[in-house]
């Protein structure tokens, strides 16, 4: 029975000490991808090993958005002549937007006897938008005749900042090959400082268009926007990604 109970236990250790193959250790590098959900969110990660538990680095990110929404209708315009022609109305919104995120961070790994990794950590995210650009754009066709009117304006770059806890976990399950989940808490504040800066521009064409080769010339003008806001809560509620360790890291018991 003691026996056993021996061959047991050596047992266990093999297998608890074989467990942890799979992790990183100190000196290892890290680079990885996330999917972040709540806003969604991609990013990269890279990272450091600096001891068997204490890992730092960062994600970057970038994210374009571009919308575009048209309503149509139709009505008369006076054509050359002084003709009625039935015309076709396009109003066409456009607005894009740009975002890059840098945000440090830092982990702290719990030693735990298996592949399973749990780990504690803060970061701090940085964003920075170039302002968002809406272009809005009234479009009048008819036989031989076309109008134009664009309003584009252009909002003042923002920054986002704040600070968060990281509470996840990760499963090696390939030799420094992990799956893993994070959760962010924390808050965030957001400035912008600076114009929306506003230009409007025309031009017509077309020869049943009395005002064919007229341009409207740009027209700017601009208005001071201060704007601040905080919010607390989850940065990023959850996030799925996948890392990988390399380097000549050797495990140090």
């Amino acid at each position: 029975m003691k026996r056993i109970s021996v061959v047991l236990v050596i047992l266990a250790a093999t297998l608890s000490a074989m467990a942890q193959e799979n992790k990183p250790a100190e000196g290892a590098f890290g680079i990885g991808f996330v999917e972040g959900f709540f806003p969604n969110q991609q990013n990269v990660f890279f990272s450091y090993m600096v001891k068997n538990n204490i890992e730092v680095g960062g994600t970057v990110g970038f994210q374009f958005n571009r919308n575009r929404n048209s309503t149509f209708d139709s009505l008369y315009v006076t054509g050359a002549g002084f003709q009625e022609l039935h015309a076709n109305r396009e109003n066409m919104a456009v607005t894009t937007t740009a975002n890059v995120f840098i945000t440090p961070l830092f982990k702290y790994h719990f030693a735990v006897k298996n592949n399973l990794d749990v780990f504690l950590g803060a970061n701090l995210p940085i964003g920075i938008s170039p302002g968002t650009k809406t272009v809005n754009s009234v479009i009048v066709t008819a036989d031989n005749y076309n109008s134009t009117g664009t309003t584009t304006t252009t909002a003042p770059v923002s920054v986002t900042v704040g600070a968060g806890v990281l509470l996840g976990c990760q499963y090696f399950f390939y030799k420094n090959l992990a799956l893993g989940a994070t959760a962010n808490l924390g808050f965030s504040a957001t400035v912008a400082n600076g114009y929306d800066v506003t230009t409007i521009t025309g031009s017509n064409s077309g020869s049943n268009n009395p005002a064919t080769g007229t341009v409207i010339a740009p027209m700017t003008s601009r208005q001071q926007v201060k704007m601040d806001s905080e919010g607390a809560g989850m940065l990023h509620s959850f996030d799925l990604s996948l890392s990988w360790y390399f380097g000549n890291a050797e495990k140090k018991q």
